[in-house]
């Protein structure tokens, strides 16, 4: 009998025992590649966090082939032992990737399918990580607790942190301090994280105010030597940023010596100038500081000092009156990629400007006797010839100094943007009586942060419409939109004492007493609101339309006891609807829709009834709200496609741009009057 060669046996051996393994060599070698993929990802990353750089495009190509070949194994092998561990690398993949929602879903699911996994610890890390940054601080702060026990080493004291940030960004700042201070009091603390822990103390500080505190922690930052040269020079932007919010100016003057000593590369140039004009505006330029704050944008910086610069800019400018210089800054900050709420921010101050515009051109039409000056140029719409200001404008310096159309530069470019056409039934929206004066002076107070400027508007509407159903609304304004200070006191506390005795049935006199802390009786208007609600709670369309006498009963004793009232009409078209969805016969809605359309002329109910009916409602006089609210929606559209098609603003001539702003070129001219800011030309980059 041959015996076998005792190597030939060893390879036969392997060879067989190679094709009995061989599904699970390649569920291995799947997996195999996912690890190997995001161990290359993660060392870059590290990499580029411990030397305060971007890291490289590389990496998210090595996170995606990672994801691709966890999820094959999902998919193709869902028995296999690694589905377990693909399931946790997929939720780390997914949060590198900034795939929040997804990530939570995967990690959700580990703690679903393997509860006992000894990844659960890192798992819930992971879920605290993504939900802290999706905004939700408290289920953070559980899963933060809950991963700490089961955690070692590295990811031990980032839970430590992650939770301190957590308790701080859900309001918990003592809490927070303490857990903070405990990981730096702690011996064994690695020395890497020690910086860590004192960036989130300064930013928790300064996010309670505490400028100077959040300073001192940055200045005994800058004395560590284990700081890399960037994170330094980083540092010292922040120590400056927070001794501008403490007001140490005379300080803040060493440390930009200092930054311009380090700034070899030049790399700060442009922030350095802005620092430069948050100096000019202290000592009371604010012109040259503006300026200054355009040439940091001209000189180049990062996209986060971008949009920092240009909120700052936009702000100053629209302190100053020129709103239509603010808007298209607000407008680039929303177009970059930054801080979501940033961008959320500036998108709602940009819209309140374009509103501001929209109110004051309506307001421009309808009301003798006011005349807004349009940035749009010569071929800007307007219901009347232009004229210049009356006489009493004049003498009683209407409107207040803050308003915008005060100190503004005139535009010399003609508008290239048609004004969109107004149709004459538009021009019906002004109901009540001054109602674009109101809704001027009320976005003024309410959005524009300007109370002063909307009061003007408001002696303006008593004096041209004194008979004007909205005066008991606007002398309550006097209470609730200036401030509770002793100049204004005695103005507020006279408006309130007048609407009490003036208009003593209104709501608003009630809701005036309620605010003085008095029990009045409840007048008619607001009772008939409250009888309409509770009828209102009685329909049940899912009921049998047979069930619905109750609440024909409770809309009927509405139009008995409060005949004459904004809510009676209401009961009525829904005691009309009912009838047409089945409580009675459909002649009983005929009837009902047609007494409405006899007995409340020109109201928004008889429109509605008119309509049910199939009556031709082109001779019926528009809803005002409809009418009002559709006019305001056209000027917007408008204001909207001006700004987006024009250039608009003397220093919005930078865009955001993936880096860096584009390279610009700047004209100084000379100041004549008012004329002050500095023209940027854009150039093609070099």
């Amino acid at each position: 009998m041959n015996r076998l060669n005792p190597e030939r046996s060893a390879a036969l051996l392997i060879l067989l025992a190679a094709i009995m393994l061989l599904p699970g060599c390649v569920y291995f070698n799947t997996f195999y590649f996912a690890r190997r993929h995001y161990k290359d990802a993660e060392i870059e990353r590290v990499k580029a966090e411990r030397e305060s750089r971007q890291p490289s495009t590389e990496i998210q190509t090595h996170y995606q082939r990672s994801l691709e070949f966890a999820t094959k194994v999902l998919i193709d092998h869902p028995e296999s032992r690694w589905v377990e561990e693909a399931v946790h690398l997929s939720q780390k993949i997914l949060y590198r990737q900034g795939e929040l929602a997804a990530s939570i879903q995967k990690g959700n699911e580990l703690l679903d399918v393997f509860p006992e996994s000894e990844t659960i610890p890192t798992c819930r890390l992971y879920l605290a990580r993504a939900r802290l940054d999706m905004g939700d601080p408290l289920a953070a702060v559980s899963d933060a607790v809950l991963a700490i026990d089961g955690l070692e080493g590295r990811e031990y004291y980032e839970a430590r942190i992650l939770l301190g940030r957590a308790h701080g960004e859900a309001s918990s700042f003592d809490e927070a301090v303490s857990i903070l201070g405990a990981i730096l009091e702690d011996e064994e603390t690695p020395p890497e994280f020690i910086i860590q822990v004192r960036m989130e103390l300064q930013r928790l500080l300064a996010r309670q105010g505490e400028y100077r505190a959040a300073a001192d922690i940055v200045k005994d930052m800058l004395d560590d030597p284990r700081l890399s040269g960037t994170l330094r020079q980083e540092n010292l932007l922040r120590l400056i940023d927070l001794l501008f919010s403490a007001g140490e100016v005379d300080e803040v003057r060493q440390w930009m010596t200092e930054l311009e000593r380090s700034n070899e590369a030049g790399f700060y140039d442009g922030v350095l100038k802005y620092f430069n004009g948050i100096l000019t505006g202290i000592g009371g330029n604010a012109q040259s500081a503006r300026n200054e704050m355009i040439l940091a944008l001209a000189t180049g910086v990062t996209r986060e000092w971008e949009v920092r610069i240009r909120l700052d800019l936009a702000v100053r400018l629209e302190t100053a009156n020129s709103p239509e210089l603010a808007c298209p800054e607000y407008r680039a900050v929303t177009q970059g990629i930054g801080d979501p709420e940033q961008a959320r921010l500036a998108s709602k101050r940009a819209a309140a400007i374009i509103r501001l515009f929209a109110l004051k051109t309506m307001v421009d039409r309808v009301e003798e006797g006011i005349t807004f000056r349009d940035p749009r140029g010569a071929n800007a719409s307007s219901g009347r010839a232009r004229t210049e200001p009356t006489r009493r404008e004049v003498d009683e310096d209407l409107p207040g100094r803050d308003d915008p159309e005060r100190n503004l530069d005139p535009d010399p470019e003609p508008d290239q943007v048609p004004a969109p056409e107004m149709r004459p039934d538009q021009l019906l929206g002004d109901e009540p009586r001054g109602m674009y004066l109101f809704l001027l002076a009320e976005h003024l107070a309410l959005e524009m942060g300007r109370p002063d400027s909307a009061m003007a508007y408001i002696a303006l509407l008593e004096e041209i419409h004194p008979d004007s159903d909205l005066m008991p609304r606007a002398l309550y304004a006097y209470g609730s939109w200036l401030p509770d200070d002793a100049e204004r006191r005695v103005l507020k506390e006279a408006a309130t004492a007048r609407l009490i005795s003036e208009y003593p049935e209104s709501s608003w006199a009630w809701l005036a007493r309620l605010d003085r802390g008095e029990e009045p009786e409840k007048p008619q208007t607001v009772r008939a609101a409250e009888a309409l609600f509770e009828a209102e709670q009685e329909v049940d369309l899912l009921a049998p339309p047979g069930e619905w006498q109750t609440a024909l009963q409770s809309y009927q004793a509405v139009v008995d006891s409060f005949s004459g009232t904004a809510s009676a009409r209401q009961a009525e078209l829904g005691i009309a609807r009912l009838l047409e969805l089945g409580a009675g016969a459909i002649e009983s809605a005929r009837v009902a829709y047609e007494r409405i359309v006899a007995r409340h002329p020109g109201t928004s109910e008889a429109l509605l009834a008119a309509g049910r009916l199939g009556m031709d409602t082109t001779g019926f006089p528009p809803d005002p709200v409809e009418a009002r609210s559709q006019a305001i929606s056209q000027e917007i559209g408008g204001w909207t496609l001006w700004f987006q098609t024009r250039r608009a603003a003397k220093v919005t001539l930078l865009q955001l741009s993936r880096g860096s702003v584009t390279r610009a070129v700047v004209q100084q001219q000379r100041p004549t009057g008012n004329q002050g800011a500095r023209e940027i030309r854009r150039i093609p980059p070099r």
